[in-house]
């Protein structure tokens, strides 16, 4: 289930007051949203927030300062089992029991009727771990598996039947299980490693074996240090410990085997992960400040949200290369830094400009990459060696976009001086140069690299054949400056968006203008170029428009304040983007739903890109971050 926006929080808030009559009203349960940070965050888990809202009148005094509150999901959970298992004790109380019944129960209360109920879901859920690889449903049948472990938890022990019937099961015929499977892990993280005596400094170093627990599963992340067969086990073991909330700060996991382990959302600040085996590991919104990560094994782990890029200077823009292997972030400090995407490692630091770098691109096979800059400079590097080819040098004002031809033969070039210059890449010759039009805002290459298209402040757009530098066609008809223009995949079509407020479909062969559509705001052509997306900085939703019809096909709402940025697919079925919200999203464009929403920004969200497989995310915050996410080929 996808996780839960603003809106829908307030609207289950206002329904659950509704239903159920609780202590808080909707007032205070909102309140408390809205001044603990850590809560606001857990019941964006749909099941998380229905726990809460029963919990939270009793595990949290609202006659303290709600701000200094910190709420824990381990917390959540240790109140909603005692209140479970304490309503359970009521009920049964309450109930007319056989004198067996009733005993049973009045030994349960004296020895801890909730303290047995908290121990008889730990071993179960051992057990279910143990005995059937976590699969949650188990079937018990009194003839068959009378002398199987199922009989310690189902039979017809009469103290049995009673935390049976308190404890949070459900059960249909035969088959029994946990009424969520976050239960049955947090049941087995209770056994393996008890939360609660989870101390550590900041100073010190903490073994993950501090104390026993009822199957020593704890011990298997220690043995799998030193014997490879335990690997499996300890990646069952700590993917349960993070979904718990369990923190690894300064933990010593020098060495650990855990591949395919789910760390998503895990806390490893300053732990020790030298030499570690992460191969397949979930990453998402893992949390790594200070962590050793020296000679780890990262190969093929999926990265939800990678563990980000963070700089001194903003960022202000990047770039996957055509076939995904590396990606390229562009500073305001001049420098470029060029990233292996295999592991995440920094290749180069690209540096020159004596400014910011204003614009990036890949050349065609990815072996080298322009950029464009403040100090009026456009400079060529070979991404294997690092190196700077070739600078070229004629503008005199800041070079705000460059581009690769689809052939890799020319390099085009606009600048602030209000001209557009286009480059042969291995003479350094500049073959082209067009003025007089004003500033020029856009400008995009043919798929077959034969022409540019520009749009300038004169209103028109400039088709130039890129060999012989000729004007092919002026397309004219926009009443104001053209600020934005694509090309459809084929090339047959062009499309402009001018100041007007107007978008215009261009046939590229004949020059005539197709379709005229009202546009405000800015747009993203589709990759089969039969439909756009657009969006505004004044508008919280993303409208989907069939270029042929003109007509609104979908509205993409969910974003709370301004989207700034929308990318599509390379497939088309996909739509991410990001907002002033600080939360990037992932929609469905057949559907209009949004299949995932990512959060981790603290500030509003600038830029984002798909990777060119379209399993990766990429997003660019004002706060000087670059996040990176896995949304799966087809999530």
């Amino acid at each position: 289930m996808a996780p839960f926006s603003e809106s829908q929080i307030d609207g289950y808030i206002t329904e659950y007051v509704s239903l159920h009559q609780p202590l808080w009203g909707a007032k205070d349960y909102k309140q408390a949203l809205e001044l603990i940070p850590s809560l606001k965050e857990l019941v964006k888990n749909p099941f998380l927030m229905t726990l809460s809202l029963e919990v939270m009148p009793r595990m949290i005094d609202t006659g303290e300062h709600l701000s200094a509150t910190h709420v824990t999901k381990v917390g959540l959970y240790d109140h909603f089992i005692e209140h479970w298992l304490e309503r359970g004790k009521k009920r049964i109380g309450e109930k007319k029991l056989n004198p067996q019944s009733r005993a049973a129960f009045e030994n349960l209360i004296d020895e801890g009727f909730t303290r047995n109920g908290i121990d008889f879901l730990k071993k179960l859920a051992v057990a279910i771990y143990k005995e059937q690889d976590g699969q949650p449903i188990v079937e018990y049948s009194r003839y068959k598996d009378e002398q199987t472990w199922k009989s310690e938890f189902f039979s017809r022990d009469d103290e049995m039947q009673l935390l049976r019937e308190a404890c949070p099961l459900t059960r249909n015929g035969n088959q029994y299980r946990f009424i969520h499977r976050s239960l049955l892990e947090y049941g087995l993280a209770l056994a393996v490693f008890d939360p609660h005596d989870w101390r550590q400094s900041s100073t010190s170093k903490s073994s993950l074996c501090r104390r026993g627990s009822v199957s020593s599963i704890s011990s298997f992340i220690e043995y799998s240090k030193v014997d490879k067969k335990w690997r499996m086990a300890a990646s069952n073991a700590i993917t349960i410990l993070v979904r718990v909330g369990v923190e690894f700060r300064y933990a010593d996991l020098k060495g650990i085997q855990i591949p395919g382990a789910d760390l998503s959302q895990g806390v490893f600040d300053s732990a020790n992960l030298q030499g570690a085996d992460l191969r397949k590991v979930t990453l998402s919104n893992v949390w790594l400040r200070g962590s050793d990560l020296s000679g780890v094994q990262m190969k093929d782990a999926q990265f939800g949200e990678l563990p980000f890029l963070k700089y001194d200077h903003s960022g202000i823009s990047c770039m996957y290369s055509p076939d995904g292997s590396t990606f390229t972030v562009a500073l305001l400090d001049g420098n470029m830094n060029v990233y292996a995407t295999s592991n995440w490692e920094k290749t180069w630091t690209l540096s020159g400009h004596g400014n910011g770098v204003k614009s990036i691109a890949y050349s065609p096979n990815g072996d080298r990459i322009v950029s464009g800059c403040y100090d009026s400079r456009v400079r060529i590097w070979d991404v294997a060696t690092g190196e700077c080819l070739y600078i070229f040098i004629g503008h005199t004002d800041s070079v705000v976009g460059a581009a690769f031809s689809p052939k890799g033969n020319v390099v085009a070039s606009r600048s602030y001086d209000e001209t557009l210059r286009l480059w042969d890449v291995e003479s350094g010759d500049c073959r082209y140069v067009a003025s007089g039009c004003g500033s020029i805002f856009d400008m995009a290459f043919s798929p077959n690299g034969d022409t540019i298209a520009f749009g300038s402040w004169d209103c028109s757009v400039r088709l130039i054949d890129t060999e012989s530098g000729e004007c092919r066609c002026i397309l004219i008809g926009h009443t104001r400056w053209i600020t934005s223009i694509t090309f459809s995949a084929q090339g047959e079509l062009l499309i402009s968006k001018g100041w007007d407020k107007v978008l215009r479909a261009w046939e590229v062969a004949t020059g005539t203008c197709q379709h005229v559509l009202r546009v405000r705001g800015s747009f993203v052509l589709s990759p089969k170029g039969n439909q756009i997306a657009s969006y505004t900085g004044w508008r919280k939703d993303i409208r989907l428009l069939d270029i042929e019809t003109g007509v609104y096909v979908r509205r993409l709402s969910g974003h709370d304040r301004e989207v700034v940025d929308v990318v599509y697919s390379p497939q088309g079925d996909q739509i991410v983007s990001g907002a002033h919200d600080s939360i990037v999203r992932l929609w469905d464009v057949e559907t209009g739903e949004c299949r995932h929403t990512m959060t981790g920004h603290t500030m509003a969200v600038m830029m984002v890109l798909f990777s060119p497989k379209g399993d990766h995310i990429a997003s660019v915050e004002y706060d000087k971050t670059v996040r990176l996410w896995n949304v799966g080929s087809a999530a």
